[in-house]
């Protein structure tokens, strides 16, 4: 989000209107906000002041209108309609304050971020939320599908949900934006046939141990892969791993997934602990912050970080290749898969505990806890089956 600059002052001490951040002179008349033009905008990602602030253009505006408005009538204009930049950038706001609070994680913020700038590209950044109708939902869906899986359609399509509805909870709007029925979530029955298509995407065996040799020389990428291997965690769980979080007297580790906030604990096996160990002697000093954090950049940066994630994962897929077990979509979170489908075989609840995952029955309410003997069970299952004869 561009950086904000300070609002101007008022012209002169009696003036009606108020400066708001977003860059608009405003007035609150019975409990409600109105906009009467813009102080500000933002330009080439940065904001700009209009000159002389836009005041004598607001002032007019509001004079035309403040006797519709304090009567209860709706004058004729669209100077206070919510447009779709405008949505956007509230929305944004409010997830960065969610962000600094660790109320919302990064990879979910630069999700939104990103649905986002889809959502303007589309739809046009002074289209106003009101005017949308079936025929703009209808373009979106089809900007949306471009290019990508079902799965991930239905998943941008939630997200971008997620951006209207907060247009009407923050009272942006006074009603709830309508999609009719043309930005409906593809079928579940095609999207798992789509999935079938796919084939599986989990790693057999014999293509972790590939990926095992080829790692070898790279201590982080050998300590990430066993670790998933060991108890399935994916990128961004790896990535919020501490330091304290291992008890290296008894092999467990212990902490909570930062999606569902479920308390998860496994057991490391040996072959596990030896790669942290090994990863532990190379591993980068850690910037600012990043002291607890387990696993590092080549900077010292956490692995959430952006840049971090992508060269990671580009690392990794280098690797694939060069196992020549490379496929499209298939990567860390292919290691979550094998666990779940290989771990349940030994116990399906403990499975879900280490996995972090939520347990939705009335089972998962009543039930207390998950004993060590239960979950040690299945990682050992999982280490039997990868590593056994």
């Amino acid at each position: 989000m561009p950086k904000r600059i300070p609002t101007p002052p008022k012209p002169y001490p009696d003036f009606p209107l108020t400066p708001h951040p977003m860059g608009y002179w405003v007035k609150t008349i019975h409990c409600k906000h109105f906009r009467f033009g813009r102080w500000g905008h933002v330009k080439n990602k940065k904001w700009v002041r209009l000159p002389g602030d836009g005041w004598k253009e607001a002032l007019a505006l509001y004079q035309a209108q403040r006797d519709d408005l304090y009567l209860g009538r709706e004058p004729v204009t669209s100077a206070d309609k919510l447009s779709i930049l405008d949505l956007c950038n509230e929305f944004m706001e409010k997830q960065e304050e969610k962000l600094k609070e660790k109320d919302l994680s990064t990879r979910t913020f630069r999700d939104y971020k990103l649905t986002c700038k889809k959502i303007i590209d589309a739809l046009g950044k002074n289209t106003l939320v009101e005017d949308l109708g079936r025929r703009e939902f209808r373009t979106l869906r089809a900007e949306l599908a471009k290019g990508i899986s079902l799965s991930t359609l239905h998943v941008d399509i939630v997200r971008t949900k997620v951006v209207f509805s907060f247009a009407a909870k923050a009272g942006l709007i006074d009603k709830k934006v309508r999609y009719f029925d043309a930005f409906d979530s593809p079928k579940q029955s095609n999207m798992l046939k789509e999935r079938n298509d796919k084939g599986r995407m989990d790693f057999s065996r014999e293509e972790i141990h590939k990926i095992l040799a080829v790692v070898e020389d790279t201590p982080i990428l050998k300590a990430l892969v066993l670790l998933c291997s060991n108890s399935g965690m994916g990128p961004t769980d790896l990535g919020r791993i501490k330091l304290d979080d291992i008890d290296w007297k008894t092999g467990w580790l212990s902490r909570h997934r930062g999606k569902t906030g479920q308390p998860r604990k496994f057991h490391l096996w040996e072959e596990t602990q030896e790669a942290i160990r090994a990863y532990l002697e190379v591993r980068p000093k850690p910037q600012k912050g990043n002291e607890e954090r387990l696993f590092l950049s080549p900077k010292g940066l956490d692995l959430e970080h952006q840049t971090t994630q992508t060269v990671l994962a580009g690392q990794f897929k280098k690797k694939l290749v060069e196992a020549g077990i490379y496929k499209r979509q298939k990567g860390f979170y292919s290691f979550r898969r094998m666990f779940q489908t290989v771990g349940e075989e030994a116990g399906a609840v403990a499975t879900m505990t280490i996995m972090g995952h939520r347990d939705p029955s009335m089972g998962g309410i009543y039930r207390q806890t998950v004993t060590d003997q239960r979950l040690k069970k299945v990682t050992d299952h999982v280490h039997d089956w990868l590593f056994g004869e």
